[in-house]
């Protein structure tokens, strides 16, 4: 993950501290772990990119540019969406595509797009093909209640098999939610598809803040929270902030 974003959220006013969850366990560490992945050229390439992206996501003040200056559109199956303007579509695009394709090439992480994938995305970003076929890009804005603040959450790609033809590959970054999906894309997945359209929808982020909470519930009760992690107040399984589970009445 960018490194802006370790230093974004514990800079934040709110005094974020950095979960990690490792072998099943969850711990608190502000330690980044760092793997040199790229060539001078293309550490350059992706920097242009993530300087942009850093402008536009949840800011230290608590701004949120992406989601204040989109521009509100028809609903679109009955679900709201936005135009994002705040940022030109195809560097967005990329950007996302560098995050999950730097996973997948990770020693370090069980992410993984698979070869013929991962060397789709690998051309597109050194424009050399354009957006893969076998994918399509779903972006969320973020728009919780302050007490799930699931807009300053960063988590690494992750898969879900969601039948036997396509997968989708999800990560959070602060205030935005990706999903692209990989496969045999249904047809209807190009309404949302926001490399083709700039539209993005807008949530308030309770499907997300439950997926975390259901992580973390099954390390709590397997006993897999360690150090001061273990000592801090809980996201309750009731979405109630409160004390640890062994001192709750």
């Amino acid at each position: 993950m960018p490194s802006f974003g370790f230093r974004r959220i514990r800079q934040a006013a709110h005094g974020g501290q950095l979960v990690h969850t490792e072998g099943g366990n969850a711990f608190l560490s502000n330690d980044e772990k760092r793997e040199y992945l790229l060539c001078a050229e293309c550490e350059q390439r992706i920097g242009v990119w993530e300087n942009a992206v850093s402008k536009i996501v949840k800011q230290r003040s608590g701004a949120f540019p992406a989601l204040d200056t989109a521009e509100a559109t028809r609903l679109m199956n009955g679900e709201p969406v936005r135009r994002i303007t705040a940022i030109d579509r195809d560097v967005l695009v990329k950007f996302v595509l560098s995050v999950y394709w730097r996973a997948s090439i990770s020693v370090g992480h069980e992410f993984a797009l698979g070869p013929r994938d991962e060397e789709d995305v690998r051309l597109y970003l050194l424009d050399q093909a354009p957006f893969p076929e076998r994918m399509r890009l779903v972006v969320e804005l973020l728009d919780p209640p302050k007490d799930k603040p699931i807009d300053w959450v960063m988590t690494p790609p992750d898969t879900a098999r969601l039948d036997g033809l396509h997968r989708g590959c999800v990560f959070l970054f602060l205030g935005l939610s990706f999903m692209l999906l990989v496969g045999d894309v249904p047809p209807s997945a190009n309404l949302f598809s926001f490399e083709r359209s700039g539209l993005a929808l807008v949530s308030d982020g309770e499907a997300q803040f439950s997926r975390i909470r259901r992580e973390f519930a099954e390390c709590m009760q397997a006993g897999r929270v360690k150090g001061k992690l273990a000592q801090l107040n809980w996201i309750g399984l009731d979405g109630k902030v409160g004390p640890p589970p062994s001192e709750r009445v």
